[in-house]
């Protein structure tokens, strides 16, 4: 079985900063899930407003298939979302109960600073909403912090990151 962290959060906390970060040190394969966002997702996006549950949960069933194939390729593997909400994360939870889910934070200040640099549909007007309708982290995830005044990733994420993983070769680990 292969290991998979889950990275998850509101927009602008570095969900995908630390799935990069877990890619070259640690050689683990990114999955940013938003590449299965549906073209409808997108538009309610771009129009700010949220998604409906009903789409999350189609959006789930995809993401799930997307994970089991790469679990057929990749020994490690994160996956970056903001999975809102806490239904959906006990789907994947159900679905891979070995993850590792780790909520990733940072101060409001900094998500909005990181959101004007960013070309997509979250805007910090917008921001406020999605803070609104994000749940909290489920009990047992894993917290952490990405600011600037919060301790480096790597100690952060040691009880989860045996020296062993630490990649010492160009590539990603494939399975056997």
């Amino acid at each position: 079985m292969s290991t998979l962290f889950v990275l998850y959060g509101q927009p602008g906390v570095g969900k995908t900063f630390i799935g990069h970060w877990l890619a070259k040190h640690y050689a683990f394969y990114f999955y940013d899930a938003d590449i299965h966002l549906t073209n409808p997702m997108k538009q309610r996006l771009k129009a700010q407003y949220c998604f409906t549950q009903n789409m999350r949960n189609h959006f789930f069933k995809r993401v799930i298939l997307h994970i089991e194939s790469l679990s057929k390729q990749y020994s490690r593997i994160a996956v970056a979302q903001a999975f809102s909400q806490t239904c959906n994360r006990q789907q994947l939870q159900a679905a891979f109960p070995n993850a590792q889910f780790i909520c990733i934070q940072t101060d409001i200040d900094t998500q909005i600073e990181r959101l004007k640099h960013r070309n997509n549909f979250v805007n910090p007007a917008f921001l406020k909403t999605l803070r609104d309708i994000q749940a909290p982290p489920n009990k047992g995830h894993f917290i952490l912090k990405n600011s600037s005044n919060a301790p480096p990733i790597a100690s952060q994420l040691q009880i989860f990151l045996p020296q062993k993983y630490y990649k010492t070769y160009q590539g990603i680990s494939k399975t056997n």
